[in-house]
């Protein structure tokens, strides 16, 4: 994989991370990953890009849940069903 690839692939991982493990009401800093908008803003992002078709920005592209896994190779779908089986509700 080219450092690129693996460096879409971490940005991808993240996203889900996000998603998964993050209280979206919480107004408390992610450990893994810090802003000043708190965890719940890191979850709605992640929310967004995976789910809404939002675009995060990737160097000087904007990049989609889509355009990532059609990069890498992935199966948007039976990625976004893996997903789901492992969300933490809370």
């Amino acid at each position: 994989m080219t450092p690129e690839g693996k460096l879409l692939l971490a940005i991808l991982k993240q996203a889900i991370r996000d998603y998964i493990r993050l209280d979206p009401d919480s107004d408390t800093v992610s450990a893994e990953f810090s802003t000043p908008n708190g965890e719940g803003f890191d979850y709605k992002t992640a929310e967004d890009f995976l789910f809404n078709s939002i675009p995060i920005s990737y160097g000087s592209k904007e990049l989609t849940f889509i355009d990532a896994c059609t990069i890498l190779g992935i199966d948007r779908k039976k990625l976004k069903k893996k997903i789901a089986r492992h969300i933490i509700e809370y």
